[in-house]
């Protein structure tokens, strides 16, 4: 699990930095990539560029009427628990079987009630927010399996794998303030190589024709938020696109 709690993330956007919660989730078409979020990508090692996004897409992204983009530099506050569905298996599957047999609880409300069977289980009163990091493969089967009912190996109906994904980003959405999946998920680990979960998943569907489902649709190490009230705003910083670019052009000449 990577430690993540002192690192900086950004979002880049065409608008400045406004709390914000999102409670519901739009569409399938990405498999386990929510649909709607406030989104951040890691610091870009690259000068000029304020993160991993900003270095990849800033040429086409929609700017503001001035021509502007938006960069918002966020921590995950103190009081923010990183929760691994693989390590905390047991206490998700306890929350999520509850929150599904009790009826009219809204989004809030399981939210904070994760949060406090998070403090009872690490005896830490200051928590107020729990994301998910997906690190492991070992996370992904935990998920599938508390959000979802799904098993490798299993056999379903046809009609089960129409709302596998749906499921899990349900579960994923109403459970947590946020969703990380980190670079050692995504097999891009400078300082260890790895199988990345997507070629795993992508091995699985030849053992389950059925299942298709996916997390490459993240592209780089990045989270997104359902909660912001779950971070910590360090700076906003904003910029011209068309300026950023000709600096850049000018330290390639």
């Amino acid at each position: 699990m990577e430690d993540n709690q002192n690192r900086k993330y950004i979002n880049i956007s065409n608008r400045t930095f406004t709390p914000a919660v999102y409670n519901i989730e739009k569409s399938n078409v990405f498999s386990y990539k929510p649909s709607a979020g406030f989104w951040l990508s890691l610091e870009s090692d690259e000068k000029g560029y304020y993160s991993e996004w900003d270095l990849e897409y800033r040429d086409i992204m929609d700017t503001d009427n001035e021509g502007n983009l938006h960069a918002t530099i966020v921590k995950l506050k103190p009081t923010t628990y990183t929760m691994s569905p693989d390590r905390d298996k047991n206490l998700l599957e306890v929350f999520y079987k509850f929150i599904t047999k009790t009826e009219d609880l809204s989004v809030e409300q399981k939210r904070k009630l994760l949060v406090e069977l998070v403090r009872k289980h690490t005896n830490r009163t200051d928590i107020e927010n729990v994301i998910c990091q997906i690190d492991l493969i070992e996370d992904v089967i935990a998920m599938e399996e508390i959000f979802a009912g799904y098993k490798l190996g299993n056999s379903y109906p046809d009609e089960f794998y129409k709302t596998l994904a749906t499921n899990v980003k349900k579960g994923i959405r109403e459970s947590f303030s946020g969703l990380e999946i980190t670079s050692f998920a995504l097999g891009v680990d400078k300082t260890c190589s790895s199988e990345s979960i997507c070629d795993t998943q992508i091995y699985w569907s030849t053992i389950d024709k059925n299942y298709h489902e996916t997390f490459e649709y993240f592209e780089m190490p990045s989270a997104v938020i359902f909660d912001t009230s779950c971070l910590d705003v360090e700076k906003e910083v904003v910029y011209s696109q068309e300026i950023k670019n000709k600096e850049g052009e000018d330290r390639e000449d």
